[in-house]
C-alpha cells in the first residue's frame, strides 16, 4: 500500500490525469496568480473561500490541492481535512510513515547552506543540480520522498529520477517549510553556513558599495552599480539566480560536518 496516496510527482500526476479514475485539481491561490499560469483543466478556490465553498468540492473523489510554494496548499488541505475530506495528507504523516517498519529514503535536494540550516533526520543530500550526474547511488527497490524547500525543486527532481526509471518517487507536500510550520524535529548541522539567500544579499550591497566607491577615482566603475540591481531584477523575473549558483560552490558551502538534532 502506497505510504503516500497523494503525494505526487509531476510524473505520477500526468499518469494519473490519464487513468480512468478522476482527480480534481484545486488551485488555492488568488485570481492574478492563477491567470498566469496553472494547471490544465484545475479549478480555483482561493485560500480564503475554502471553508465557504467547500460544499461544491466531491468527497468522493481524489483531490490534489496546489499553490505557489506549498504553504496555502497545507493550510486548504488540513481545512479540508476538518471538514471530512478523507485523501487529504499533512507532514505528520510523514513523520508516521518514517516510524513505520516500511523503509523510506529521504532525498533532499536543497543546496547544502539551506540543508545545514535544517533537514529531516536521516535524509541524504543531492542538490537538484547533481541528481542525473548521481541518480545511480539511490536504490531503485525502495520509496524515495524528495524533498526542498517549497516543494518546486523536489518536483523537478521527482521528474527527473521518473524519466530514468524510478518509479516509486514521492514528495513531501509544502516541502520542509511545511514540515517546520507543523512543529516537527529538523536536525541543523554544527557550524552551518549562512542561507544562500543572506549571502546574495551580502554579496550584492559589497558590489553596489564597491563599485560606487571606485567611481569616485573611475568614473566607469558606476556601472558595476548599475549591473547588480540589473541583475537581482532579472533573477526574480526568471526565478533563478546565477550569484547564488556560484556561492553554493564556495568551500564554505560545501558538506564537511556532522548533524545534531534540534527542535525548529
Amino acid at each position: 500500500m502506497n505510504a503516500f496516496p497523494d503525494q505526487r510527482s509531476p510524473h505520477e500526476l500526468q499518469t494519473a490525469l490519464a487513468a480512468p479514475a478522476p482527480l480534481l485539481l484545486l488551485d488555492v491561490r488568488e485570481y492574478p496568480e492563477f491567470a498566469a499560469g496553472h494547471l490544465k483543466d484545475a479549478r480555483l478556490i482561493p485560500l480564503g473561500e475554502i471553508e465557504r465553498r467547500a460544499g461544491k468540492l466531491p468527497k468522493d473523489q481524489p483531490i490534489v490541492a496546489m499553490c505557489r510554494s506549498g504553504r496555502r496548499s497545507s493550510e486548504a488541505a488540513a481545512k479540508l481535512a476538518r471538514l471530512g475530506f478523507t485523501n487529504v495528507s499533512q507532514p505528520r504523516e510523514l513523520q508516521t510513515a518514517l516510524a513505520a517498519p516500511t523503509s523510506l529514503l529521504l532525498l533532499d535536494v536543497r543546496e547544502y547552506p539551506e540543508f545545514a540550516a535544517g533537514h529531516l533526520k536521516d535524509a541524504r543530500l543531492i542538490p537538484l543540480g547533481e541528481i542525473e550526474r548521481r541518480a545511480g547511488e539511490l536504490p531503485k527497490d525502495q520509496t524515495i520522498v524528495a524533498m526542498c524547500r517549497s516543494g518546486r525543486r523536489s518536483a523537478e527532481a521527482a521528474a527527473t529520477l521518473a524519466r530514468l526509471g524510478f518509479t516509486n518517487v514521492s514528495q513531501l507536500t509544502g516541502g520542509v517549510t511545511a514540515w517546520k510550520q507543523a512543529g516537527l524535529l529538523l536536525e541543523k548541522e554544527a557550524h552551518a553556513p549562512w542561507a544562500l539567500e543572506r549571502q546574495v544579499r551580502l554579496v550584492a550591497g559589497l558590489l553596489i558599495l564597491l563599485g560606487l566607491g571606485l567611481s569616485l577615482v573611475w568614473p566607469m566603475a558606476i556601472a558595476l552599480a548599475w549591473f547588480v540591481p540589473l541583475g537581482l531584477i532579472f533573477a526574480a523575473v526568471t526565478d533563478s539566480c546565477m550569484m547564488g549558483k556560484l556561492l553554493a560552490k564556495l568551500p564554505w558551502n560545501q558538506r564537511t560536518t556532522p548533524a545534531c538534532l534540534v527542535p525548529k
